[in-house]
């Protein structure tokens, strides 16, 4: 008799569980750790409800293609810059130029990584379950300075051999990037109510312009 009352109670949960899914906007199913009338996404894999566990698979689909997304966005960016030092081996015309833009790049990525608290680092757009917004050092100037030192640094890989595939490929990585850059903003804005404010205060990639 107990166990037949514990399943009835568990399935009045999951349902009620289901129920509250079913409503919740998107980008609440996918912000790891939010708790909506008392359900709580742990980790964008289960859910839990006063002590019960949901997989509730036909909502998490849409966790499932943003992880995806994110997953896709970063194997295209390494797999092009992978393609970009592969042309340097067709030969080099403009060596010194190639260095000195692709040390620049260097520099910036290493102020970025400097500034960065402790365990907020992600090589993935994805926003950490406790990830704080970073607004000093760099960060008080362009919302993605890493971005930029990728595109610097591969801006210098383009420059060192000018062919035309590799032109081509460096365009395939802006474009990359961009998506991969608007696909992170959106999460902030979700994430916080900071970055609204942060955004109205500073330029993407280059300082005071964009």
């Amino acid at each position: 008799m107990a166990n037949l009352l514990f399943l009835i109670q568990k399935r009045n949960v999951l349902a009620r569980l289901n129920k509250i899914l079913a409503t919740m906007p998107l980008h609440k199913l996918w912000t790891a750790g939010r708790v909506v009338e008392g359900a709580r996404l742990e980790r964008g894999c289960r859910v839990t409800y006063r002590g019960f566990e949901s997989h509730a698979v036909h909502h998490f689909k849409y966790v499932i293609i943003f992880s995806m997304k994110s997953k896709i966005l970063v194997f295209l960016q390494f797999f092009i810059i992978f393609l970009l030092f592969i042309t340097l081996s067709s030969g080099i015309v403009y060596f010194w130029s190639a260095l000195i833009i692709f040390t620049i790049g260097v520099i910036i990525g290493i102020k970025a990584i400097r500034t960065h608290k402790e365990g907020n680092f992600n090589i993935r757009p994805d926003i950490k379950e406790e990830c704080e917004l970073v607004t000093d050092g760099i960060y008080a100037y362009i919302r993605h300075p890493m971005y930029l030192s990728v595109i610097v640094m591969m801006f210098g890989v383009m420059l060192a051999t000018l062919s035309l595939y590799g032109v081509l490929l460096y365009i395939l990585l802006l474009i990359v990037m961009s998506v991969k850059l608007t696909y992170e903003e959106s999460l902030w804005c979700h994430h916080t109510k900071e970055y609204e404010e942060y955004k109205k205060k500073t330029k993407r990639l280059i300082p005071f312009l964009f």
